[in-house]
């Protein structure tokens, strides 16, 4: 009798073990960086915060041109449905190249180099792969915009002038297609700006990357990763964005 009556609790309690729902499985959002070296400080620390609450990937390719990422597009997104695209173009863009070899070698703009990206084609690219990354189902894009030249990373080649004048240019792309930005030029050159003593910027500078740069991206990528996934067009507006508080212009 009590082999009997414990046989049928352990079916009855085996029964409702079988029967007890399982917790779904939590499926975290996914995100791809894609930036050159330049914004090291900014991507690198930014994956590790956000470790634990998505799985983040830093592209290999990031180092390449505007150009040279459209052309490898499909190798850059693979197979994967990205939650956030994090992604910035323009160093390698404005570099100076040899314009002798079919290579990207850079060359001093006073020995004949071209830039590898000219300024008059560099809005086109950028759109081109703006609608590139919401034709493969990117749900959410955020660019980056370029900071303000590295002293380690000076050549005859990079004219630093210049990193302004492209990303403005992607400014205006990015604001044309509805694109959120993140503006790490004015984050950095802000807090160049309080170097205690000019002639010791570069110091200043190097000292400043080895802080953790990446708070304020960070807190963007967060809000986009809990905001509804982003129109898969362009908005067609009558007028383009304006920054807040500009007036816009009467006929």
């Amino acid at each position: 009798m009590w082999s009997t009556l414990l046989v049928a609790l352990t079916l009855a309690g085996a029964g409702s073990a079988q029967e007890r729902p399982t917790a779904p499985e939590t499926v975290r959002p996914r995100v791809l960086l894609l930036g050159d070296q330049s914004l090291s400080n900014h991507l690198d620390r930014a994956a590790q915060a956000l470790k634990d609450e998505a799985s983040v990937v830093r592209s290999p390719l990031g180092h390449l041109s505007s150009g040279a990422a459209l052309a490898r597009i499909e190798e850059i997104l693979g197979e994967e449905h990205w939650d956030l695209v994090c992604f910035h173009f323009g160093l390698s863009d404005l570099m100076f190249r040899d314009p002798r070899s079919e290579q990207v070698r850079a060359m001093s703009p006073a020995a004949g180099g071209v830039p590898v990206t000219p300024i008059e084609r560099f809005p086109g690219v950028l759109a081109r792969f703006v609608d590139r990354l919401r034709a493969a189902g990117a749900s959410r894009l955020l660019w980056v915009t370029s900071v303000p030249l590295h002293p380690s990373r000076r050549s005859a080649a990079i004219d630093a002038d210049k990193i302004p004048v492209y990303g403005q240019a992607a400014k205006t792309v990015m604001r044309e297609h509805a694109v959120p930005i993140f503006d790490a030029h004015a984050q950095v050159a802000a807090l160049l700006e309080e170097a205690p003593d000019p002639r010791s910027l570069d110091r200043f500078h190097n000292q400043l990357y080895g802080k953790d740069l990446s708070g304020p991206l960070v807190e963007r990528m967060r809000e986009l990763l809990g905001s509804p996934p982003q129109p898969a067009e362009r908005p067609s507006t009558s007028e383009p964005e304006k920054s807040p508080g500009e007036p816009r212009k009467r006929d």
